[in-house]
């Protein structure tokens, strides 16, 4: 894979911040919303350790957040953290790059969080304003709900499998620290 790292001292900054661009947007869904779906299970913590949320309650130690969101062209994972467990952090967060925890009783898991999402900004104005632009301009359906994924996990975990393989292998991150 190819892996670009920008990393930012500055001295005036308490905490740390880390952001990881991939090159995998929903332009490459062949389900629509799968790299959404794939966004979400990435942020589960990989079969090597004990703990599921292992990364969650790590920066919840340290005072820290996370989040991430699925662009046209990339998907973008980042966090905040009190510095001192900076180093850590960057171990349990590269677990979600290279050993991904796709498993099917996962994935339906996380498509009702996909599908939550879709059903809490269905009706908001915004959203509304947004899919009709991308209606407009040809755009597929990209958020992904519990219609879009179905449920045969199985189908669904290889095709996750192969969205993972085929781009998240061109990653920027950047880390932002006074260390």
């Amino acid at each position: 894979g190819n892996l670009k790292c920008l990393y930012i001292k500055n001295d005036r900054v308490k905490r740390s911040f880390v952001s990881m661009g991939v090159d995998c947007g929903s332009q490459y869904d062949c389900v629509p919303g799968l790299a959404h779906l794939l966004e979400h299970l990435l942020f589960i913590t990989p079969e090597n350790t004990n703990e599921v949320n292992e990364f969650d309650s790590f920066l919840n130690l340290h005072n820290g957040e996370s989040n991430a969101f699925t662009g046209d062209n990339m998907t973008v994972y980042h966090y905040e953290l009190d510095t001192p467990g900076l180093e850590k952090s960057l171990q349990l967060f590269s677990h979600f790059f290279r050993n991904p925890m796709i498993e099917e009783k996962t994935i339906e898991n996380e498509i009702n969080n996909v599908d939550s999402e879709f059903q809490m900004g269905k009706d908001h104005d915004d959203y509304r304003i947004s899919r009709m632009y991308e209606i407009l301009i040809g755009k597929k359906f990209s958020v992904g709900n519990r219609n879009t994924f179905g449920t045969d996990y199985k189908i669904l975990r290889e095709k996750l499998e192969v969205l993972h393989q085929n781009h998240y292998n061109k990653m920027v991150i950047v880390i932002y620290s006074h260390l």
